[in-house]
């Protein structure tokens, strides 16, 4: 029992193993008297011979009875324990149980322990369940993943595609608009070789009186000479018709056959009636017409850009003669800058002439033109004079245009006023020449669509072939904002220079340093093409 266990650990430490051969005294409660304790017990050696042979304790004493001579050593009850009853262990009784008790709570615990390790343990299996569950949920969840990356990678691919097809299209939109002015520009061209034609004929001199009278009486004399030869040449058909049918009805009346008919006879002696004289006079047969197909071929054909000769301004005859105020009227033409002047018949053309005149002003230089057909061809003017409509000139800056470039401008839009035909306007085959009007309708105002055949043709030259250096230099030089052959040249060259594809790159650099403005369209448009580039790649990805 806990009693006995704690007795035996006093009892230990109390019986220890000595240091010296010194008897030591067991602890006992106080002896009732001095002479009982006595005469009772007796402490001698294990060695002594006065012992009985019973065994000693480990420090060599023993306890023998005087009374009876029996040893205590060996033979004792834990109820009888001397110790159990002494003080100090009625002391840490209390303390004992209290351990006890302790002890088998916390037996109880240890119990309630094991069971809740065993609930955690199934707790813990049910949890390797689930996370395995969800370990192959997320193999699936990944498998999935990659399957959707590996499509979106091939819807990224396809949308590329599509972006290059998107690109191939605009280029092909680009190419038909530029085949359907070309188209539009020939029509135009034939149509004003057709009204060219018609007037040339109208302009043709009829034939004077004299002239018809010998025409009509040479006509009637070879009528009356072709008369008596046809009478002479019928008498003599029904005479040898006449002795042809004799011959044959005798014939057959004789033989009782028939034969097939012959040529009739012809007396060659006889004189050839058709001579110089006889022969009838007349003008000579027109030309056959030649046939021609319903739609010309030939139109939608791209043709390489051609420059225009230049025209003198007296090349459109007038409808009328006279100047033209003498040809003005009270008319107000209806102006919508965005339809084209060249639609335009030339009674709805003449309208525009009417009104007052207004100045362009280039400095100090002054050009007059109808301000109607001004307002009519640039919308800038429109607007202008709309806000302003007393005014009567429009200011620009000296300098800013060739005065010869802006003279011809006027002069083409004063021709249309009158002109039966209709035309773009004209260019020169001086480079800088073409520019410099080229800048001025742009200063102007003026439409693109009235110098599109210009746009055209120079876009296509820029990109058939790398430009001259002096070229480059002129254009960056007459360019204004938002030029469409400005524009075409970076375009062209940032193109080439980011795929490496120029043919003299270190001098093309050089040319940049001298030219800061192109310098700089073309290093935008490259960062453009980066972002592009770095954009598709990212996709594909």
């Amino acid at each position: 029992s806990a009693a006995t266990f704690w007795a035996q650990k006093k009892k230990g430490i109390t019986n220890g193993t000595p240091a010296a051969k010194t008897p030591a005294v067991q602890n006992t409660p106080a002896p009732k008297a001095a002479t009982e304790n006595a005469s009772s017990l007796v402490l001698t050696r294990k060695s002594d011979a006065g012992t009985n042979g019973a065994s000693s304790p480990a420090n060599g004493l023993s306890v023998v009875s005087k009374a009876t001579g029996r040893s205590w050593a060996d033979d004792f009850d834990d109820d009888d324990d001397q110790t159990l009853n002494s003080p100090l262990s009625a002391k840490m009784a209390p303390r004992i149980h209290e351990l006890e008790a302790q002890v088998e709570a916390k037996d109880e615990r240890i119990e309630e322990l094991k069971q809740s390790l065993g609930l955690e343990g199934h707790r813990v299996k049910d949890l390797e369940t689930a996370i395995e569950d969800k370990d192959r949920r997320i193999a699936e969840l990944e498998t999935d993943a990659e399957k959707k990356r590996e499509m979106m990678a091939k819807l990224d691919e396809a949308l590329s595609q599509a972006s290059d097809r998107g690109e191939e299209m605009d280029q092909l939109v680009k190419q038909m608009e530029a085949t359907f002015n070309e188209q539009t520009a020939r029509i135009q061209e034939l149509e004003m070789q057709l009204e060219t034609a018609n007037d040339t004929a109208a302009r043709r001199p009829e034939p004077t009186a004299p002239e018809a009278k010998q025409v009509e009486e040479t006509a009637s004399e070879a009528i009356h000479a072709n008369e008596e030869i046809t009478q002479e040449e019928t008498l003599k058909s029904e005479v040898v018709d006449t002795a042809s049918k004799a011959s044959e009805t005798t014939a057959i009346a004789q033989d009782g056959k028939s034969k097939a008919s012959t040529p009739a006879f012809r007396d060659i002696s006889e004189p050839v009636f058709a001579t110089p004289e006889t022969v009838k006079a007349a003008p000579p047969v027109p030309p056959a017409p030649k046939l021609k197909m319903g739609i010309d071929m030939s139109k939608y054909g791209k043709k390489p850009a051609t420059v225009t000769k230049d025209v003198k301004s007296g090349a459109c005859k007038p409808i009328r003669t006279g100047t033209s105020a003498a040809r003005k009227s009270d008319v107000m033409p209806t102006i919508n800058p965005l339809k084209d002047m060249r639609s335009m018949s030339r009674e709805q053309r003449q309208p525009f002439a009417n009104g007052g005149d207004v100045d362009i002003m280039v400095g100090t230089t002054a050009i007059t033109v109808p301000k109607y057909m001004y307002m009519q061809v640039s919308a800038n003017a429109n607007n202008f004079f709309t806000k302003n409509p007393t005014a009567t000139k429009i200011q620009f800056p000296a300098g800013s245009m060739d005065i010869t470039s802006v003279q011809h401008i006027a002069r083409w839009m004063i021709d249309h006023t009158y002109c039966g035909r209709v035309f773009s306007i004209n260019l020169h085959n001086d480079e800088r020449k073409n520019l410099q009007v080229m800048r001025a309708s742009r200063m102007l105002g003026l439409r693109n669509m009235y110098v599109a055949h210009f746009t055209r043709g120079m876009c296509d030259r820029l990109r058939e072939k790398m430009p001259s250096p002096e070229l480059m230099a002129l254009i960056e030089e007459l360019s204004v904002d938002n030029d469409p052959v400005f524009d075409c040249l970076a375009n062209n060259l940032a193109t080439q220079r980011f795929k490496n594809n120029l043919p003299h790159p270190q001098a093309f650099e050089a040319f940049l340093a001298k030219h800061p403005k192109l310098a700089a369209a073309i290093a935008k448009i490259e960062d453009k093409l980066r972002i592009n580039r770095t954009r598709r790649s990212s996709k594909s990805r």
